[in-house]
């Protein structure tokens, strides 16, 4: 009423034929008609939301249902396909070749992130393959969808996906085809002999995909249990290379865009009815040579990930799920990964994760009640209160290790959420030390508090921080104006680090002069003073030495500034770093903070004129002392893992390069000059060469 729209009735209903349906479109368009510009009608139930997540029906950019293939042409079953003439029988080897690799490309398709329907149910054969009478073709589908199902229940059981990484649906679909696994290797069986005594180059070609197929599902069915990983190492290696042999011999496959039968066997529109109606996605189509290429790079990273079964404690859990996590692997084998490891009640097959942080914590600074023939290790009460503790902490730990899984763009999110927990978890720990202090007091009045949980969660907690923080540098997050406070709060995160471990070596030097003149072996004290698995003391370096001579940069004012229009750093600042709230230690540095250290650093008491002389001359220092760590490092006889070394090395060109320019910098070379910094992150990820042009 309110928009003068005026209704007619509309004609009685038919008492005979239950409605009448007439055409109203005319009467709809004229009433749109009297609508002015950026009106709408609608009932208060339809909200802004409502309208933006509505679907234009019949609009082909819009609604799934509509494609553009005329109603008569569309094929939509399996019975349709051979009534048009899709053979069951007597297909070329030409043929088989090509839909068998066009199956792979579906395969990486569905990998990729799109739906099961679009991707490997496309293929007509796939919804029957029992009605197939050759047996190549049904041998090798009956154990590729085996395998495909297998794939989707480690995924799925795992949950280290997002919805672009992943579409879980399966649209009902029996991709065991109601056959057990013994059957299905029958097929295979018989399709392998069928391979057999088709002529080369054609039956040695059919007969690899077929081994292939094969092999790929064993390889499944193996890295499911740790105690496999010799026998999964083996059959890894076998379909590289028979993956390899596919690859060689696909030219032998009919193309899909010159043979009718190869087209014909691959229907994209047979399943939309399957679709939900929602605006039709993109599919990513891969060639038959990118899929193999693709195949081969996951199973080269399932490779590496079978290697976790060598990690025996804590520390190089998290060193091997970090270097890992920094790869380019796919959802598969990053699932994999984690599905090795947290394969039952006890990681990797051999210990618990309560015990497994037990472990860490006793290295790390020696808890009496962990100590062997002390009073807290003979009472109940206190053996109860910190076997509760490992029991929350292995829960925490596993489930960091499970998150540190997902792609690195959801990374970073997926740990903002952990932090409130992460924060609670260090709170028990607290807690923990309180009431074993209390206990200690029943026995000896004059004990000393010991703070060796909270300890150690603050370099738990510290370490997960800072790997959160430099996710942002990895992202390319951070704007070139915001490196320099970014720094300068990753280097106080570092600091934190060195005083947690600090107080650790203080902390078993005390024990072992506690321990009646034994001595330990020098390789077990390193062990003992290096507890956590980032090399925190070549980090510190590197991050103060880059501090330092951004605090000489700007003074000069050859840093990148804020536009304009967008000058109000405090809000960016409190942006970056809302996610680290939620902890009191380390506390959270709000902007104001930022600001005294600039401050502080321009009035610090150095003689006149050499304030940017001392900035640049630390910045070299500190890089310098990075570059011999690292060396020393390098050359220690206990030797790092492949992936940790890589790291120190890309690190070491670094400290190297911003050695020479601080040093540059240093001699005036750049005084007076318009110049203004860059940053070059193509030598690590995380830490820049700092260039001046």
């Amino acid at each position: 009423a309110e928009s003068g729209l005026q209704w007619t009735e509309f004609p009685p209903v038919s008492a005979e034929h239950g409605l009448h349906w007439m055409d109203i479109t005319g009467r709809l368009r004229g009433a749109a008609e009297t609508l002015a510009l950026g009106q709408l009608v609608r009932p208060d139930s339809f909200s802004l939301f409502d309208a933006m997540a509505a679907i234009e029906l019949m609009d082909p950019k819009m609604d799934a249902g509509m494609d553009f293939v005329q109603a008569s042409q569309r094929i939509n079953t399996f019975d349709e396909a051979v009534q048009r003439g899709l053979r069951l029988a007597d297909l070329p080897a030409g043929e088989l070749i090509g839909i068998m690799d066009d199956m792979l490309s579906c395969l990486v398709a569905w990998l990729k992130g799109n739906s099961l329907p679009q991707t490997v149910y496309s293929c007509m054969y796939a919804h029957r393959p029992l009605a197939l009478q050759e047996p190549c073709l049904k041998g090798f589908l009956v154990v590729f969808l085996r395998a495909v199902q297998s794939m989707h229940t480690s995924i799925i059981s795992c949950g280290v996906f997002e919805e672009e990484d992943f579409n879980p649906t399966l649209y009902l679909v029996d991709l065991a085809c109601g056959l057990t696994e013994a059957e299905a290797l029958d097929h295979l069986a018989r399709a392998d002999a069928a391979a057999a005594a088709i002529a080369a180059p054609h039956g040695p070609a059919l007969a690899a995909r077929l081994q292939f197929v094969r092999t790929l599902l064993q390889v499944l069915d193996a890295t499911a249990n740790p105690a496999n990983m010799q026998k999964s190492h083996r059959l890894l290696a076998a379909a590289k290379g028979l993956l390899a042999t596919v690859g060689e011999t696909a030219a032998l496959g009919s193309p899909k865009v010159t043979d009718p039968a190869v087209a014909k066997a691959f229907e994209p529109f047979a399943n939309s009815h399957m679709l939900s109606p929602t605006p039709p996605r993109e599919i990513d189509t891969y060639t038959r040579a990118e899929a193999v290429a693709f195949l081969q790079d996951e199973l080269g990273f399932l490779l590496q990930a079978i290697a976790v079964a060598g990690c025996h404690n804590l520390n190089s859990l998290q060193e091997f799920f970090f270097n890992f996590g920094r790869t380019k692997a796919g959802l598969l084998a990053r699932t994999k990964l984690f599905a090795l490891v947290n394969c039952g009640p006890q990681l990797v097959g051999r210990v618990t994760a309560s015990d497994l942080v037990k472990d860490a914590i006793r290295g790390f600074n020696a808890p009496p009640v962990l100590l062997a023939k002390t009073w807290l290790s003979e009472q109940e009460d206190a053996q109860a209160l910190v076997g509760n503790f490992f029991r929350i902490a292995g829960e925490t730990c596993v489930e960091l290790l499970r998150v540190s899984m997902y792609n690195r763009g959801r990374l970073r999110r997926k740990l903002t959420k952990l932090f409130e927990e992460l924060a609670q978890f260090q709170h028990e720990a607290g807690e923990v030390d309180h009431q074993l202090h209390a206990l200690a007091l029943i026995h000896d009045p004059q004990a000393v508090r010991v703070m060796c949980f909270g300890a150690w969660t603050l370099a738990y907690v510290t370490e997960t921080l800072t790997h959160w923080l430099l996710l942002g540098f990895e992202l390319n997050l951070f704007a070139p104006y915001e490196m320099h406070y970014s720094y300068w709060y990753l280097e106080n995160l570092y600091s934190w680090v060195r005083v947690t471990l600090t107080e650790s070596k203080k902390r078993q030097a005390a024990v072992e002069e506690a321990e009646d003149g034994k001595k330990k072996k020098k390789k077990e004290k390193e062990k003992l003073f290096y507890p956590l698995y980032q090399p925190f003391d070549v980090l510190f370096a590197v991050a103060s030495g880059t501090v330092r001579i951004l605090d000489g940069l700007r003074l000069e004012n050859k840093l990148p500034v804020m536009p304009s229009e967008f000058s109000q750093p405090n809000i960016t600042y409190a942006h970056r770093f809302s996610g680290l709230r939620f902890f009191d230690t380390p506390g959270y540095l709000p902007y104001e903070s930022f600001v005294a250290y600039l401050t502080e650093t321009e009035r610090a008491q150095v003689p006149a004129g050499t304030l940017l002389q001392c900035l640049y001359g630390n910045a070299a220092t500190f890089f310098d002392n990075a570059r011999k760590l690292i060396e020393a490092r390098l050359s220690a006889p206990v030797q790092p893992t492949a992936g940790t070394r890589q790291e120190l090395e890309s690190l070491l060109k670094v400290a190297k390069m911003n050695t020479i320019m601080a040093k540059l910098l240093l001699s005036g070379r750049f005084a007076g000059s318009r110049a203004v910094a860059t940053f070059d992150y193509s030598t690590h990820r995380d830490f820049p060469i700092v260039k001046v042009s």
